[in-house]
């Protein structure tokens, strides 16, 4: 007899500090398509085995780690044990985090409050239970209404800690190759013509090398392939569309899905929840 898989959720809100994100989950069965987000991606597994590839090796993370992604850092997701996993993570804007960590110096810093803004996180999983409590702690925070001020402050010292310990300097994290002009022009493809059908024939043609030889090099540049890539943009521009108020049927049609149900399904893969549940979650009625 198959055992039964505990029940999953997920939900997403917006915070009271300008460029934070709060999402939380309990996955058993769910699997994340590989994807990025434009944001830095910060957060703590509190129960089971989260597992995901990135910077080309399999990662876990089990409670007391802290997930530290940055932006535009391809990783996919999964349970890495049969109970699933639950996590609470951060999705803070650069501007988020220039407010945050480099404003704590004060205008009278001498020049010092970029430092940790520059840096990237070293490595996606680091072991530190005293500070992944804080960071939930932190988070707790976020969610108290009428909190404001207390949130942002816990959340600013816990993210001046993070910065200290596990960033380096600008240099990219990973051993990815600098894109080349002709794969540049791909990205930009996908980026202006994300509602169209992009065929492969198309990509190869603008980056002028074979259809193997293009995907390939898209790959090892940024991560993931161009459907992928192409599949990331259309939800970005869902996301805005979704905010601004479109009925999600429209907003599948305008930004290049084939159905509702297709854009629902790439929706959850990437984002870990439905269209309508972000919308909602994000203050937006239907």
């Amino acid at each position: 007899m198959s055992r039964r898989p505990a029940t999953e959720w997920s939900a997403t809100q917006p915070t009271p500090v300008q460029g934070v994100e709060c999402f939380g989950a309990h996955f058993v069965s769910h699997v994340f398509d590989r994807h990025s987000h434009e944001t830095f991606s910060i957060g703590t597994t509190f129960g089971g085995v989260q597992s995901f590839r990135c910077r080309g090796a399999r990662r876990d993370s089990t409670e007391g780690h802290l997930m530290l992604f940055n932006p535009d850092e391809p990783h996919d997701g999964w349970a890495g044990s049969r109970d699933g996993f639950a996590y609470r993570m951060l999705y803070i804007t650069t501007e988020g985090i220039a407010q945050l960590v480099d404003d704590c110096d004060g205008p009278g810093a001498g020049g010092r409050g970029t430092r940790f803004s520059r840096g990237m996180f070293t490595e996606p999983v680091v072991s530190d239970r005293k500070l992944s409590a804080e960071l939930a702690a932190a988070s707790d925070e976020l969610l108290v209404p009428a909190n404001s001020l207390r949130a942002a402050e816990r959340l600013s010292h816990v993210l001046r800690l993070l910065f200290e310990r596990y960033a380096g300097g600008q240099e990219r994290t990973d051993q990815r190759p600098v894109a080349s002009p002709r794969i540049r022009r791909v990205r930009d493809l996908l980026e202006s013509r994300y509602s169209e059908d992009v065929t492969i024939t198309t990509v190869a043609d603008v980056a002028g090398m074979s259809r193997v030889h293009a995907t390939r090099q898209f790959t090892l540049s940024y991560g993931i392939p161009p459907h992928a890539y192409l599949n990331q943009v259309r939800i970005r521009h869902a996301k805005r569309l979704l905010l601004a108020g479109a009925p999600a049927a429209e907003v599948a049609a305008d930004v290049g899905f084939v159905d509702q149900s297709h854009f629902t399904r790439r929706f959850k893969r990437s984002v870990g929840i439905s269209p309508l549940a972000w919308a909602r979650s994000m203050g937006i009625s239907r």
